[in-house]
């Protein structure tokens, strides 16, 4: 019985689908019959955008209601130019408590190639940024933050060839504390999502939150007093296990480190340093990371008098290794090697020392493909083993670096 409702369901979401299809050619014509006396108007003639694909995205969030869809944009219109929306991108440079303050940004992108936006909402300081900016302050920040958005999106779709002009936002919870979702704090950052889901019509294919506390039952029904019916139906949230929930959207290569994933950045950091600084530095900013796998071990014993050694066949010339040692338990020496041990083929050597506060790690271009060997050497210790945390990744020139290089342009 209930494969039969399921069924029944499937039929009458794709009759719907295929008569909202057949309508919108027709609604289209409507719409922009509509507001062709706006191409004339001193201030929002040269904004508006009759494009059929701008016209669509209004109507597919107006359920094909024409004069509703025809409000919304002339809302729009006036709102972009309240707000000098579209001079952000020129005249406006985020204040630097951003960078101390907001965490989030670009990381990787979904199945569908389109960009994954993570806010880290459990580690943003609301309170001290309402404090330096104001909340004016902080919309036009998010306003800002969604223009660089678009504008990389065009120049996304333009190097794929094809139109990418949605992103898959994820809100993760973890660390929030009870003044996070019981206060001001998240009246703000609701209005702010509203705002943008309204403004930015099919911008956001999802929003997820994901690592909900244990002790607040349900945040979604907490939202939904301050969210317009677009903005609720975009929310979802992803049990505990998140991994499985990311996996079915996201590709494992993609998702950040500390959600499960293969993604962290040049020096290993598992948060791939979601950090704003990125973000106003170049395009896509904030995330500035590589597709790196842990290809070492990240915990091990070093005998008594022995070097623990790893090979690595390198494929590609510029090929980068990278290392990371977070725990030595006593100092060893760490050397890489090309082809074989010996003194000649030796390409690093380091001294490890024990440290509670210091991270060791480093990294050396491949000169040429070929074998190399990662060497940790407690020889010098014959009576005692030596404990490491440590992380040794591969990193193959890509072509995506240089594009992102040339996006700043």
């Amino acid at each position: 019985m209930a494969a039969v409702k399921s069924k029944i369901r499937e039929t009458i979401k794709r009759d719907a689908k295929e008569t909202a299809d057949d309508k919108l050619p027709m609604k289209l014509r409507q719409l922009k019959e509509r507001l062709r006396p706006l191409v004339n108007h001193q201030i929002y003639g040269r904004k508006l955008d009759l494009s059929d694909v701008a016209l669509s995205k209004w109507l597919k969030v107006s359920e094909l209601d024409v004069i509703l869809a025809d409000a919304k944009m002339r809302k729009s219109l006036e709102f972009r130019e309240q707000m000098s929306v579209d001079k952000l991108l020129k005249e406006y440079k985020p204040p630097g408590c951003i960078f101390d303050y907001y965490a989030g940004g670009l990381c990787g992108v979904d199945k569908s190639g389109s960009p994954v936006y993570y806010e880290l909402y459990g580690l943003l300081n609301l309170k001290s940024l309402l404090k330096v900016l104001g909340k004016g302050g902080l919309i036009k920040y998010k306003l800002y933050q969604h223009e660089k958005i678009l504008q990389y999106l065009k120049k996304l779709s333009k190097r794929k060839g094809k139109t990418i002009d949605a992103i898959l936002v994820i809100v993760d919870l973890q660390f929030s504390t009870k003044e996070h979702l019981f206060s001001s704090e998240i009246l703000l950052w609701s209005e702010i999502l509203e705002l943008l889901v309204e403004h930015y019509p099919c911008l956001f294919k999802e929003i997820l939150l994901i690592n909900t506390p244990d002790w607040h039952t349900d945040v979604k029904a907490s939202l939904q007093p301050y969210l317009s019916k677009d903005a609720r139906n975009l929310v979802n949230v992803l049990e505990k296990n998140v991994l499985p929930g990311l996996l079915h959207r996201i590709q494992k290569k993609h998702i950040p480190a500390y959600l499960g994933g293969e993604k962290s950045d040049l020096d290993t950091h598992k948060y791939c340093r979601l950090n704003v600084d990125y973000w106003n530095m170049q395009i896509p900013g904030w995330m500035k990371v590589t597709d790196a796998r842990n290809r070492g071990d990240n915990a091990g014993v070093v005998a008594p008098g022995v070097r623990k050694i790893q090979e690595y066949s390198i494929q590609t010339a510029s090929t980068t290794i990278s290392w990371q040692f977070s725990s030595v338990s006593q100092s060893v020496v760490f050397c890489i090697y090309q082809n074989s041990l010996g003194n000649r083929n030796r390409v690093v050597t380091s001294q490890l020392s024990p440290s509670e506060s210091q991270t060791e790690e480093g990294q050396v271009v491949c000169p040429a493909p070929g074998r190399y060997l990662v060497v940790i050497d407690n020889r010098a210790n014959s009576n005692k083993q030596t404990q490491v945390i440590y992380q040794i990744l591969i990193r193959e020139p890509e072509v995506e670096n240089v594009e992102d290089k040339d996006l700043s342009k």
